[in-house]
């Protein structure tokens, strides 16, 4: 009989399945979010609190990093010395410290912003490749894919579960992925009946907003059928004219105003033309409707 192909051999090393998590720590290490979460202040929260801000934060990112969403599933980790080394957690917190804290920081607005700036910030210190998905000349440009996920959450008395166009009760969380990389600039969470449309035009001016600094290429916004809409149109077009509005400034030369203002106005010429052909589909549409529905 040929030797068994496994081989079994005891040691004292410590084997973990999280070694990845040294990379996720290492990332966060250069970021400002533990000096920027640990300054907000909450009215029940001591200043001098033994689990700090960031310990929360981090350790929910480390959750999150292994594919663990329940809070209960901190507690295999907080003994765990690889967990809090690799994360750079002082304290790991209890399951009940971790829900409650996380809860009051989610009623500060200040939260969301930080995380969200950091992020970015993050990607562009890091130098992150960003695939364009089109290239024309010297011109390229970067995919911002914009799309509803939903989420099946049936069985469960969560407060805005609903029913999706799916057909199961859910979340229909919104999110917008840059380059062919798919790095999230923006998501949404939303109940499950929401239409993609609504609120679409604030949620599609924050993704632009953040996807610009990311890259110097050109964005190119993909949306699927139930965003065809004429104010989505309006929203990259105020977008385009935010941003030559910023860069106008920059221009010292009367020979680069000029340039930056004939940009402007083709972009202009642009959009008049997308919305007259929208308002012509609209209408052929219409009229194929009246007659469908007209007596015999």
């Amino acid at each position: 009989m040929k030797d068994f192909p496994i081989r079994f051999v005891l040691t004292d090393e410590a084997i973990t399945p999280s070694a990845g998590l040294a990379l996720v720590g290492y990332l966060l290490h250069q970021t400002k979010l533990d000096k920027r979460v640990n300054a907000l202040r909450l009215p029940t929260v001591r200043r001098d609190v033994h689990i700090s801000h960031s310990d929360v934060i981090r350790s929910m990112i480390g959750l999150l990093a292994t594919g663990k969403t329940d809070f209960d599933h901190i507690e295999a980790y907080r003994q765990d010395d690889i967990f809090s080394t690799s994360m750079g957690i002082r304290h790991v917190p209890s399951s009940p410290t971790l829900r409650q804290r996380l809860d009051q920081l989610a009623c500060l607005p200040m939260t969301e912003a930080i995380i969200w700036e950091e992020s970015m910030r993050l990607l562009v210190r890091q130098h992150a490749t960003l695939s364009p998905c089109w290239a024309k000349g010297k011109t390229t440009w970067l995919p911002l894919d914009i799309d509803a996920s939903p989420f099946d959450n049936s069985d469960t008395k969560k407060e805005g579960v609903s029913r999706t166009y799916k057909g199961f009760d859910g979340f229909t969380p919104l999110f917008a992925y840059a380059g062919k990389e798919g790095y999230i600039v923006h998501a949404e969470l939303r109940p499950g009946k929401q239409h993609v449309q609504d609120n679409m035009p604030s949620f599609l001016t924050t993704a632009i907003r953040r996807a610009r600094p990311l890259t110097s290429s050109r964005l190119l916004v993909r949306m699927d059928a139930g965003n065809d809409a004429e104010a989505n149109v309006h929203t990259w077009t105020l977008s385009s004219s935010e941003t030559y509005a910023e860069n106008r400034k920059r221009f010292g030369s009367r020979s680069l105003r000029k340039r930056a203002d004939a940009s402007m106005m083709d972009k202009q010429k642009e959009y008049k033309r997308m919305s007259y052909a929208f308002h012509r589909q609209q209408q052929s549409m219409d009229t194929r409707i009246r007659t469908f529905k007209s007596p015999k």
